[in-house]
């Protein structure tokens, strides 16, 4: 399964950006490591980012800060894990 999952980050047709610099290796090794080392890090980052938000709100709520909470505990944990294309570090 994993052997599948890296062979589909490394032969993917989609060529590298441009003005990128990397060649095809880079690339498929940029988004390997993405793939295996830091999305699942970036979703455990997501789930305790979540229950800080859940801890958290009630306290924003009262000062006013809901907006600033939901972006650092909330968005940007999503964005750079479910957003961000595959190999953009």
């Amino acid at each position: 399964m994993i052997a599948m999952i890296l062979a589909a980050a490394l032969g993917s047709a989609e060529p590298a950006h441009a003005g990128s610099g990397g060649s095809d290796l880079e690339t498929g090794a940029r988004r390997a490591f993405d793939l295996t080392l830091l999305r699942p890090l970036g979703f455990a980052q997501t789930v305790v980012s979540g229950a800080f938000l859940l801890v958290g709100f009630p306290v924003a709520a009262v000062t006013g800060t809901t907006d600033e909470l939901v972006e650092i505990c909330w968005t940007q944990p999503v964005d750079r894990t479910f957003r961000r294309p595959l190999g953009e570090l």
